[in-house]
């Protein structure tokens, strides 16, 4: 039995971009054929799916093939981009309180929409 360490998770992880980059260029290689092919046609169901496999292929094997193992690696984020509940909002007595919708919805419009103003009302 093999003993697959950390070194050997890494390489199978790059050989399997390696392959998922393989398979994006074949399938963009079809893609590029079927395009070509005299008469001028709209774009066909199997002409899409050529172009989303190469793509997701390409994009998850270089993916892979870049980080190896370190693509399951967990990333901290900064406090001002993390989860909402972890602000914290003084209030005027100086207590601190959860955020609520009103604290982290968009500012209220006031623009009024009459009848007058709607072209499509017409």
């Amino acid at each position: 039995m093999f003993d697959f360490t950390h070194h050997h998770d890494d390489l199978l992880l790059r050989v399997t971009g390696l392959l998922s980059i393989t398979v994006g260029v074949a399938a963009l290689w079809q893609l590029y054929t079927l395009v070509h092919l005299p008469p001028h046609h709209e774009a066909s169901a199997i002409e899409l799916v050529l172009a989303a496999i190469g793509f997701l292929g390409m994009s998850a094997g270089s993916a892979l093939v870049a980080l190896g193992r370190h693509i399951f690696d967990e990333v901290i984020i900064a406090r001002p981009w993390g989860h909402a509940a972890s602000f914290e909002l003084p209030t005027k007595s100086g207590s601190i309180l959860p955020p609520t919708i009103e604290h982290l919805s968009a500012p209220r419009s006031y623009v009024a929409v009459t009848p007058e103003l709607c072209w499509c009302a017409r």
